[in-house]
């Protein structure tokens, strides 16, 4: 058992968490068609302010944060915009039905309404507010994205 490990990694946690929360906010519209060849792995967080409370919507990691932030922003595709599908979702109501020809995400954009809500929920995405830290640690990173997404609430993370 390597619960020494473990604990340690626990106790960088908050510390990196407060550097997240300090970290400076910018708009993914301002990135996503940048050529950034920095591969910088890390954690990420989406948001919107609104009368000086800020809701959190989602909270990533991946190894590089800013090919990820194009995934996010500038992709037709349900398996790398899962963000904006799960918001999609959620705006909508519509939800795939099992049994059904709308069974699977991919054919919810079979359907004109969740077609163009989730064109606009991209070009919400993009003027969102986005910050990240780099993160290296593979655990730590694991723990983070956890804990800043219970942390702050994000409501379309499935950690809860």
């Amino acid at each position: 058992m390597n619960t020494e490990l473990f604990d340690q990694k626990i106790k960088n946690i908050k510390q990196l968490f407060e550097e997240l929360s300090k970290a400076s906010c910018v708009k993914p519209s301002e990135y996503i068609y940048q050529k950034i060849s920095d591969k910088i792995s890390g954690i990420y967080v989406f948001s919107e302010c609104f009368d000086g409370k800020e809701d959190c919507y989602y909270v990533g990691q991946s190894n590089s944060i800013f090919d990820r932030l194009r995934e996010h922003c500038a992709t037709r595709t349900v398996e790398k915009a899962n963000f904006a599908y799960k918001m999609t979702v959620d705006l909508t109501n519509l939800k795939p039905i099992p049994g059904s020809p709308n069974s699977t995400k991919m054919s919810m954009f079979y359907l004109s309404e969740f077609q163009g809500k989730f064109d606009e929920v991209i070009s919400r995405i993009k003027e969102m507010d986005y910050r990240w830290i780099e993160v290296g640690d593979k655990l730590e990173k694991n723990l983070l994205e956890i804990y800043a997404s219970v942390v702050l609430e994000s409501k379309y993370n499935d950690f809860k």
